[in-house]
């Protein structure tokens, strides 16, 4: 310890006061004071300065929840916590931690679940882990250093009575859980009674023994289960309520004003922001499963920083990672806590050094928890540089139809511009998310599996059943190929490729009565059918000659090459690769196309096998059109002066 208050020093001394400067504390995130800046100070204050570190980093241990050190991205978490909190009263919120390798993220986990705990009446708090031998490191010795002292004494036992018991010893709480209730006082000055039900539960629990409970809060530690994760939003929903009321939300907006201001929250702030939140931390090197893709899938990465250890790597276009992502879920949030964020236990520079010459995604993975999808998938390439907007597509260029025809479920079809750079433009796809059908959204061709399948589940999308005959479907592919250039014409500049001029009529094919469409449609330069589904019969006819057959109909290639799955992956991994003047993409996808983003980013092949597992195969459709379009060799050709591919002439 210091000596007492150094009144000694009546004039600045510098041998005195680099003695006095010599006995700090070493830490590694209060730093030294200097001779220089004391001497400046006056030996007075600089006694008060120097007695003030030592007692700060006496405090962070002795009083951890108030007191703790952490790295300011958990402010920053808390700030999108408590915004999202204002946006969505009443609601479970959703927090999913990511991060690289000894970040710390359950340190801080278990601040906000212990702070929650504390300072909320009648709590009723879950902490889950993977099995009950991991339980005690991973959130039970977290949560019990966080408790005060007098929730948790030195001898980490409470007297055991009806409503109340709690022991801590052997590193463990004495049943895996505690109940204890206690007198606090909140930011307000309000006396209360905190605490309530503390219990500790395994990913191998049944969720049937969730029932009953009615959660303020919880934290589920790594490889969570799904189906865990959407038992406990059920059992949050009730206590989630309290949020909505005005008391409450003006609490948040002060916080809201104090994490602004670059300060930390007191624990009984930080424990209302917590109330009706789900914590889920995950170190992605660990694995994958269905909670994280849950969790990633389609999640749009924000607030980029440069990651040194990415700068000037060989072959890193792009050394930025995420600081958070915004999931589909407005009420969900993906942060990112890196390794070098944690200052006191990480070791950042060992693990940096080790990974000098590992490769880029395993540098992001380890260091920064940057992952956006399943290792296993097929197209780990795929990356946001691929994707454009209308306004980005050229006005002139190829244009390649592709279609899946289905018997029960609806056709895939997707258009592709091919421009003089033979780049490749994904226009537009059918079922799309944002394309009305029958005057509903028709929702996702495929979703995040809630299973163990690896692409996917069947989406409402998929799912239609619209009793359409195949000069219904012809109508509506000439519909949307009249949205191409209404669309192109809305973003910019008109197409100046080939066009067909309406109107066009269709008298047989609705039931009541003839159909017309009008304006101008963009003409493709040919129709790739699938060459397997194609040659299906229907009532004698073969599906191509169905769509050739019918009222204004589409007559496709004859004989398009066939083409393995196995091949079709590695043709698609060349053209995700493939860079125009050693920047540009030559692969871009439309962000509307959404069914063909979420198979890019999940279609995964079971190891040893051509094919996906059997009924595994949700967004196979979208893989099998860039597969039928990347075999038959589209490029670029002079619309204007040859005859279609095929030998088709309109």
């Amino acid at each position: 310890m210091l000596p007492a208050p150094c009144s000694q020093f009546s004039t600045p001394d510098h041998a005195a006061m680099q003695a006095w400067v010599a006995m700090q504390t070493e830490s590694p995130v209060v730093p030294l004071l200097t001779v220089e800046e004391l001497l400046a100070k006056g030996p007075a204050i600089a006694a008060e300065l120097l007695q003030a570190r030592e007692e700060a980093i006496e405090n962070m241990s002795a009083l951890p929840l108030s007191h703790a050190w952490e790295p300011d991205i958990w402010r920053r978490i808390d700030l999108r916590v408590a915004r999202k909190r204002l946006e969505h009263p009443g609601r479970v919120l959703k927090v999913f931690v990511n991060g690289g390798m000894r970040p710390g993220k359950s340190f801080s986990c278990a601040r906000r679940k212990a702070a929650h705990f504390c300072y909320t009446e009648k709590a009723v708090v879950f902490a889950l882990a993977d099995t009950q031998h991991t339980s005690p490191k991973l959130q039970q010795q977290p949560i019990e250093f966080f408790l005060p002292e007098e929730v948790s004494p030195t001898s980490g036992k409470h007297k055991t009575t009806k409503h109340e018991r709690f022991k801590f010893a052997g590193g463990h709480f004495t049943n895996n859980e505690f109940s204890l209730r206690f007198p606090v006082v909140d930011e307000t000055g309000r006396t209360f009674h905190g605490g309530g039900d503390f219990s500790f539960r395994f990913f191998q629990q049944d969720i049937s023994t969730f029932q009953g409970f009615e959660l303020t809060g919880a934290w589920s530690d790594e490889l969570v289960p799904l189906t865990h994760v959407k038992a406990i939003h059920e059992r949050m929903a009730t206590r989630a309520q309290d949020t909505k009321r005005p008391e409450f939300l003006y609490r948040i907006e002060q916080a809201i004003k104090i994490l602004e201001a670059g300060k930390r929250l007191p624990p009984a702030l930080l424990g209302a922001l917590y109330h009706g939140v789900h914590l889920v931390s995950f170190t992605p090197y660990t694995g994958w499963n269905e909670t994280v893709n849950w969790f990633l899938h389609g999640a749009v990465k924000e607030e980029f920083e440069i990651a040194p250890d990415l700068v000037g790597k060989p072959g890193v276009r792009d050394p930025r990672v995420p600081r958070f992502a915004q999931p589909k879920d407005p009420t969900a949030l993906v942060a990112y806590v890196f390794t070098s964020d944690n200052k006191i236990k990480s070791g950042y520079e060992e693990l940096s050094a080790g990974l000098r010459n590992a490769p880029e995604k395993e540098v992001r993975i380890k260091l920064y928890g940057d992952v956006d999808r399943d290792q296993s998938a097929c197209f780990y390439n795929f990356e946001s540089a691929h994707l454009c907007d209308w306004a980005d597509i050229p006005r002139e260029g190829t244009l390649y139809e592709v279609i899946d025809p289905g018997k029960v479920k609806p056709p895939a079809v997707a258009w592709f511009l091919v421009d003089k750079l033979d780049r490749i433009w994904q226009v537009q796809e059918w079922p799309c998310e944002s394309i009305t059908i029958s005057n509903m959204l028709p929702g996702a061709w495929a979703v995040p599996s809630e299973s163990n399948r690896l692409n996917g589940d069947e989406g409402p999308a998929y799912k239609l059943r619209l009793g359409w005959k195949i000069g219904r479907m012809v109508f509506e592919i000439w519909k949307m190929r009249r949205r191409i250039l209404e669309k192109l014409a809305e973003s910019g500049e008109e197409f100046k490729g080939r066009i067909i001029t309406g109107p066009m009529k269709w008298a047989t094919a609705f039931p009541d009565g003839s159909q017309e469409l009008d304006g101008n449609f963009i003409e493709p330069w040919v129709t790739i059918i699938d060459p397997r589904g194609g040659k299906e019969e229907i009532e004698g006819e073969t599906l191509r000659e169905k769509y050739d057959g019918c009222e204004h109909g589409i007559p496709s290639e004859l004989e398009p090459p066939a083409c393995t799955d196995e091949d079709g992956v590695r043709l698609i991994l060349d053209a995700l690769a493939d860079r125009i003047a050693g920047e540009t993409p030559r692969v871009r996808i439309n962000r509307e196309c959404t069914n063909t983003q979420f198979m890019f980013t999940t279609y995964t092949q079971a190891p040893f096998t051509d094919t996906t597992r059997a009924k595994d195969e949700a967004c196979v459709e979208w893989f099998d059109l860039w597969k039928y379009l990347l075999k038959y060799g589209a490029d670029h050709v002079d619309a204007q002066s040859l005859m279609p591919l095929g030998g088709i002439v309109r």
